[in-house]
């Protein structure tokens, strides 16, 4: 999870948010958060497609790619 806001106009102001649970066990993830005195849930998007070395990108041209570097 990089971000989590809610709607200006959401009755959930995440002020007190101390704990965060992803349940993975279902078809699509499920995020809990405890907020305060309240247990949160919402359903997480789907997961972006993993990168392949290779593999075109929206503009056509193949992914660039990584090798390992070395210390020196």
């Amino acid at each position: 999870i990089q971000q989590v806001r809610a709607r200006p106009d959401s009755p959930f102001k995440l002020e007190q948010l101390t704990s965060l649970y992803v349940d993975t066990s279902g078809p699509r993830p499920v995020l809990y958060m405890v907020n305060g005195n309240q247990i949160l849930r919402g359903t997480m998007p789907d997961r972006p497609r993993p990168l392949s070395v290779g593999t075109p990108t929206p503009g056509g041209s193949p992914a660039p790619t990584t090798a390992p570097t070395t210390a020196p």
